[in-house]
């Protein structure tokens, strides 16, 4: 067993620390299993819904833009698409 605090010529592992670490990882592994449990059950709500998963996922990623950036992007692909006659 190793003792609390190691040292194996190279680096001295604080056994504490490094256990607390694990356990923290181990937690926020737990956490992401269950947000996406959730994110999917939402889903599955928004679909039964009549919504289209692509859309709302897309408005999603624009809302989290900077509005600025948002606007900036809007403007230059209608360009795009006013000068391939999708406009």
């Amino acid at each position: 067993m190793a003792d609390e605090n190691e040292d194996n010529g190279t680096t001295r592992i604080e056994g504490r620390q490094l256990t607390a670490f694990i356990e923290r990882r181990e937690r926020l592994a737990i956490e992401k299993k269950d947000v996406a449990e959730q994110e999917k059950e939402l889903n599955s709500e928004i679909k039964n819904a009549g919504y289209d998963l692509k859309y709302v996922n897309h408005c999603i990623k624009e809302r989290a833009k900077d509005a600025d950036k948002r606007d900036n992007e809007r403007a230059e692909r209608e360009a795009y698409e006013a000068a391939v006659g999708l406009s």
